[in-house]
């Protein structure tokens, strides 16, 4: 994939992408436009839950990718996408302690990673507390 420059363009590219992964394996997902939350999904279980994309291109020089993870409202989910590579990682949003940009090495993104990533998302099971 060639470089995209305009941060809306990758934005929007990853959030297609990780539709087509994410429906590609039973989940339904619609794109919404709210602060914070670009997808809300149903997994094979039928249980919903809400996923951020972030996208970025390697920074060749320092083999890394940088996502910008400052936010006031927060998704179940963060997908990351390296758009290079069309892999993507998912991350729980409690497991992102950062409150800026997160880096993340370019050798985390492997087709493994993705494959466990859909995983995951696939088969989504929220835990159902009864009072």
């Amino acid at each position: 994939m060639d470089e995209i420059d305009s941060t809306a363009s990758k934005g929007r590219i990853g959030e297609c992408l990780v539709i087509y992964l994410l429906e590609k394996c039973g989940v339904e997902c619609h794109h919404v436009d709210r602060s914070g939350i670009d997808l809300w999904c149903q997994s094979r279980n039928k249980d919903v839950f809400t996923v951020q994309v972030k996208s970025a291109n390697v920074n060749s020089y320092r083999s890394r990718y940088s996502f910008n993870v400052a936010t006031t409202k927060t998704a179940d989910f963060y997908v990351f996408v390296a758009l290079d590579l069309e892999q993507i990682i998912v991350r729980s949003t409690s497991e992102v302690t950062v409150k800026t940009t997160l880096r993340i090495p370019l050798n985390i993104f492997t087709e493994e990673e993705s494959n466990r990533a859909l995983a995951l998302l696939s088969n989504f099971k929220r835990e159902h507390h009864l009072p």
